[in-house]
Parts: C-alpha cells; structure tokens; sequence
C-alpha cells in the first residue's frame, strides 16, 4: 500500500503540480497511519509546497460536529495530520457550523452541507467551473476506499437512491442504515456520488478482517452484471472499466478464487 500511495503523490506532482485525493474512513485512518507517517518515502514537505499544491478530500463524511467521534475529519486529524506537516488549509472538511446541535439533521441543512462541500471541490478543480468548462466530473489523483460487510463503499448502500445519482458529485444522504457493520453509523451523511468515485485517476479498496471475506467475494464476481446491479455498490467502482487495485490480509482473502500477489510485507 505504501509504494501505491507513494507512486501517485510523485507522479501527479511531476505530471500536474498537483496531488488531490479523496479518503474513506472506518478503519482506514488508523491503518493509513500505521502504513504511513513512519515511511519517510512519503514526502509529506511536498503536500504543503506553493509549487504543488495538495488537497485532502473525504469520501464520505458523518453530519456531526468536527470533534465528534463519527467524524472521519477528526480521525484522520487524531491518527495521520497531526503526525505531519500536512496545514489544515489542505484538508476539506464539511462546514459544521451548518449543523444546530445534537438530533436530527433535516434535508435542508443536509444540501446545503453537500453543496458547500461540492464548492470546496470546484476550487480544487477550477477548470471544471465557468466557459470552457472540462466535460465530466473531477478526476481525483487518488481514492482510497473501504469495503462495507455489506458491499457498501463510501457512503453509497444497497439499493439505495444514491447509487443513480449522476447530477451532483457530492448528496446528502439522510436515510443510511443505522448498523451496517457491527458498529452503529450516523444516519444523516454526505458522500461522493459514483460518477466522482469511477473517474479517480487511481483507486484502491482497503479490505481487512474475515468480516469483510464475502463482501470482497462479492465484489471480485465478475458474473455479476455490475452496471444493474445495486446490491454490491463496491463492484460496481471495481469493475467501471479501469485498473483498481484491492488490498486485503489473509483473513480475507481466505478461500477466494481469485489471483492475489503478497503485499503485506512490503515496506
């Protein structure tokens, strides 16, 4: 994992000038920490330079305060930002200030949070607003994601409406489901939408645990006709017609048909 995190944060820097990317969060924080902060591959000076210019978006982010434990900002702040350099004009958080206070969050302040956030990301992409505005949606250097023990990635669920939306690249979602791994979630969320995801110059699932050993199944299926299919969200960004590269432990890749190469040593 570390010599692909590595590979797109030097080869978008030579060829753009630029590195963006997007993050999920569960368990990913901690484990990009326990990867990362300590390989001085990483050239953490380069994320923060005038001459290349970094941004850290998230895939997915809970409606909660910045300091709540939901929070996916405050997690990768906890395990990975304050170990580096990274300033925090690099990281786009949601604008919590919409949020009242504790309860639900209603559909109105749940757009106007996804707006916002959909701003944040035209001024990381600025060629995709105004005349002659680039066709499509922003092309992240780099997207990490998680696979859900249900299929879900990001925070695009099952047969959920989510899943079609082409319009906008980030939408609220107020209705995940409550659990959907052995932890409760926040019901009220915003995500990147699919056609956002699949545009990533590089992307890559991070896959931990026997929990996670048949959605992996299910993702890697390539009988399933993924472009109607709503039940496995994950496939369908693995299989939307570019390279994507899965990382997983033993526990779950155990018993899979499916061609592995060892990874987990490298340093």
């Amino acid at each position: 994992m570390n010599t692909f995190v590595i590979e797109a944060q030097t080869q978008s820097i030579e060829r753009r000038g630029k590195f963006i990317v997007a993050l999920s969060g569960g368990d990913l924080p901690q484990l990009l920490a326990q990867a990362l902060v300590a390989d001085d591959r990483v050239e953490w000076d380069k994320w923060s330079a005038r001459q290349a210019r970094s941004d850290i978006f998230f895939t997915d982010e809970a409606l909660v305060p910045l300091d709540h434990p939901d929070s996916t900002c405050k997690a990768y702040t906890d395990h990975l930002f304050s170990k580096t350099s990274i300033p925090s004009s690099r990281i786009h958080a949601i604008n919590a200030a919409e949020l009242a206070g504790p309860g639900p969050v209603s559909t109105q302040v749940a757009e106007r949070i996804a707006v916002d956030y959909e701003g944040q990301l035209l001024q990381a992409f600025p060629d995709l607003e105004g005349p002659g505005r680039a066709p499509g949606p922003p092309r992240f250097d780099m997207v990490l994601l998680g696979i859900g023990e249900d299929g879900h990635t990001a925070s695009l669920f099952p047969s959920h409406p989510t899943l079609v939306e082409t319009k906008w690249w980030v939408s609220p979602v107020l209705d995940a489901p409550v659990t959907v791994t052995a932890t409760p979630i926040p019901t009220s969320r915003i995500t990147l939408t699919y056609p956002v995801l699949s545009s990533a110059r590089r992307l890559a699932f991070l896959c931990v645990g026997a929990t996670k050993r048949v959605a992996l199944a299910n993702v890697l299926d390539v009988d399933i006709p993924r472009e109607r299919d709503d039940k496995v969200p994950a496939g369908r960004i693995a299989l939307a017609g570019h390279p994507v590269v899965v990382f997983a432990d033993d526990e779950a890749v155990a018993g899979l048909r499916y061609p592995t190469t060892r990874f987990w040593e490298e340093g």
